[in-house]
């Protein structure tokens, strides 16, 4: 978990930086975990003072708690640092930056550049690329006669039979041989409550021995 936050107090910039030149800083949102990681929002405004985002309780139409915001509350009580940043993805290169807030009083004190690296994303474009191709190929299947008419059915039986039906048995019977060995674990400890001295020995002799080879090993 990590809270977000905006900055719209200047960033210090290195002076090469690349695809990123002319990016709005102040739309961005960081992620932070300096903070309660309950993703909530905060903001370092421009005059340099931290501020949270704060929320009132409503309720859905089906009568469900929802959480909505409801205004910012300034945090004048906080002192100490704050460590934000974000993974950049973009055409020639990606992006890891992060930078470093010091507050005293809820009073910004010191913003510096932690980290500004550029990295190689040749691997991650082949990827999305390898994505892409296999999601357009789906949906050409999909929208073909076959994809349309005999498919669905087809692999409603195939999982069916050898996916949904056996791993949800399997599970039950997982579980249910797991509570069972528990259940023999506590009936064994109950009737011998002292333990096992026989296997306890003859763990200890292999521990001994094995402990002797390694440290003669070594």
């Amino acid at each position: 978990m990590f809270d977000y936050l905006k900055c719209e107090y200047p960033l210090p910039l290195p002076p090469r930086q690349g695809e990123l030149a002319r990016r709005d800083w102040r739309a961005c949102d960081f992620q932070t975990k300096s903070l309660e990681c309950l993703m909530d929002r905060y903001c370092i405004r421009e005059e340099g003072t931290l501020w949270q985002q704060s929320y009132a309780w409503g309720q859905t139409k089906k009568g469900r708690p929802r959480r909505e915001a409801a205004g910012w509350q300034a945090k004048s009580a906080f002192t100490g640092t704050i460590e934000f940043g974000n993974f950049i993805c973009k055409q020639r290169a990606d992006y890891s930056v992060d930078w470093l807030a010091t507050f005293v009083a809820g009073k910004l004190t010191e913003l510096v550049l932690l980290r500004w690296e550029e990295l190689d994303n040749r691997q991650r474009l082949e990827n999305e690329a390898e994505w892409k191709r296999e999601a357009e190929a789906r949906e050409r299947f999909l929208a073909s006669w076959v994809g349309r008419m005999l498919y669905p059915a087809y692999a409603w039986l195939v999982h069916g039979c050898l996916g949904t039906v056996p791993v949800k048995a399997l599970d039950w019977l997982g579980r249910a041989c797991a509570g069972t060995g528990r259940a023999l674990r506590r009936v064994s400890d109950r009737l011998a409550p002292h333990g096992d001295p026989i296997r306890d020995e003859r763990r200890q002799r292999a521990w001994e021995k094995w402990s002797t080879e390694w440290f003669d090993e070594e």
